[in-house]
């Protein structure tokens, strides 16, 4: 058998197993919603993404654990957080994340500076609007399909536009700054100048931002296939310095005549080729 057939087998083989997991969720007696990168790929390219995040609806979280439990292991891990890890018993081996709907509120500058609260009691509205983009504020049904969109992200993917779900997005948590410059590279999607706007006003708080979970979204950067426009968003928000503190440094500076850029935009170039 030929490599690319072997790989054909095991993709068919493993989306169909996919597909198996979710008819089994689908039947169960629980409200489940898919959301994030999972709806936003199938709408944006038609493919599916690895990411399989759901939100259950209209339960607490100790009815939750108790109705999982009958059909196979579940626990929380996710305390603070309100997401529970499910072993399905008809499904060996295999592991799913469900997460109650909560509400954050932001305590301070750092990305663990948030008030959670998360319950039955939470709507699906409510869940959405806490997240970063439009384009990331979508839900699905696994019972019937029905799409949830209350901010338009089905749209903006439509015309590749990123957009705010709510003006403070960016001052609640910098880092979602970063996810906004990887989703330009990966998916050539074009910020609002409101979007813009308030990631420039917002830059300065990524100081506060560990490096390993800058550099997280930066490798998603530089593999996408936009990564010039990207690299020049954060430079022209001035989030580029909180970064790449030493490409920062060579905006605008010139070389030789044998050179036809200045050094920043050499490395850019280069990078993008």
């Amino acid at each position: 058998m030929g490599a690319g057939k072997g790989r054909s087998r095991r993709t068919a083989s493993k989306q169909g197993q996919e597909k198996r997991l979710l008819s089994y969720l689908a039947d169960l007696d629980l409200e489940l919603y898919l959301v994030g990168g999972r709806v936003r790929d199938q709408l944006l390219s038609g493919t599916t993404s690895n990411d399989l995040d759901f939100i259950v609806l209209g339960k607490e979280e100790a009815e939750v654990l108790s109705y999982l439990n009958r059909h196979g292991r579940a626990e929380v891990t996710g305390e603070s957080f309100g997401v529970i890890r499910f072993r399905p018993r008809a499904f060996p081996g295999t592991e799913v994340e469900i997460a109650l709907p909560r509400k954050e509120v932001s305590t301070g500058p750092a990305h663990r500076d948030f008030a959670v609260e998360h319950g039955g009691h939470i709507s699906l509205a409510e869940d959405l609007e806490r997240r970063d983009f439009t384009v990331n504020a979508i839900a699905e049904s696994l019972k019937t399909g029905e799409r949830v969109d209350p901010y338009g992200g089905a749209a903006d993917l439509e015309t590749r536009t990123l957009r705010l779900v709510h003006p403070d997005a960016f001052s609640e948590d910098p880092l979602r700054i970063l996810r906004g410059m990887q989703m330009v590279s990966r998916f050539e999607l074009q910020p609002t100048e409101e979007t813009k706007e308030a990631m420039q006003a917002s830059s300065a708080q990524l100081e506060h931002i560990a490096g390993e979970r800058k550099m997280a979204e930066m490798d998603k950067l530089l593999k996408g296939a936009n990564r010039r426009d990207a690299l020049n968003l954060l430079r022209d928000t001035g989030a580029l310095q909180y970064v790449f503190p030493h490409l920062a440094k060579t905006v605008d500076v010139e070389q030789n005549h044998y050179h036809a850029y200045d050094v920043y935009t050499h490395c850019v170039e280069v990078c993008a080729a």
